[in-house]
């Protein structure tokens, strides 16, 4: 087969690896150009990722790629092009093991659109819109690592993680208020993050930082 006769397809992709028994959801921004592609993309729990690549229209139409996640982790696909799914499949290895990989284009626009539209979404933020809701960090971060979309780890939250923390439990040091403040954010803003984040200043201005975002 050519590669006249056959192109991937630009745009959104999704699919899953395994990890430890699990399988990982990604999304995907890529972009195809002759026997090589790039692009952005995200997995809920270890965050945003850089993707490059090669595709063969030569059989068996073999297709490599190297995932290299904000983290410093890294995943290297090596597989073959699925003929039903126009998609790619094979195995994976790095930093974190081994697996096996399946990755797909996603042909409804609607579905397509969504998917684009969160990867504008980063980690961080998920993890601060987490936060946001009044729960530790920590199982913040461990909601994330058990689900594979945000709803998840809302839901994953609600039903395993200890109830939210009242305001109450922290007094903000009235400096770091004013040091907010003078930063351009409102009084009352600057004192809900700080009792969210334990009087954090700098976790403060990171979550404030990323509600400006929404």
């Amino acid at each position: 087969m050519s590669a006249a006769a056959f192109k991937f397809r630009n745009g959104a992709w999704e699919g899953t690896f395994t990890l430890g028994g699990k399988k990982k959801e990604l999304i995907m921004d890529l972009k195809f150009s002759g026997d090589g592609f790039n692009g952005k993309g995200q997995e809920l729990a270890m965050g945003d990722f850089t993707v490059t690549g090669t595709v063969s229209d030569q059989p068996p139409f073999a297709c490599d790629a190297e995932l290299k996640f904000a983290t410093g982790d890294d995943l290297k696909f090596s597989g073959w092009r699925e003929k039903d799914t126009a998609g790619m499949f094979g195995s994976w290895t790095g930093s974190l093991g081994q697996g096996n990989f399946a990755i797909h284009p996603v042909t409804d626009i609607a579905k397509a659109n969504g998917l684009l539209s969160q990867l504008g979404s980063s980690h961080e933020q998920n993890l601060n819109e987490l936060v946001a809701m009044g729960y530790p960090k920590e199982q913040c971060m461990q909601a994330l690592q058990e689900s594979d979309t945000l709803q998840d780890a809302v839901d994953w939250l609600t039903t395993q993680a200890a109830a939210p923390k009242e305001f109450e439990e922290v007094t903000p040091t009235p400096g770091k208020v004013q040091q907010l403040v003078e930063m351009g954010f409102d009084k009352g803003s600057a004192e809900t993050a700080l009792k969210l984040n334990d009087d954090n200043l700098d976790m403060a201005m990171e979550l404030l930082l990323a509600q400006q975002q929404f």
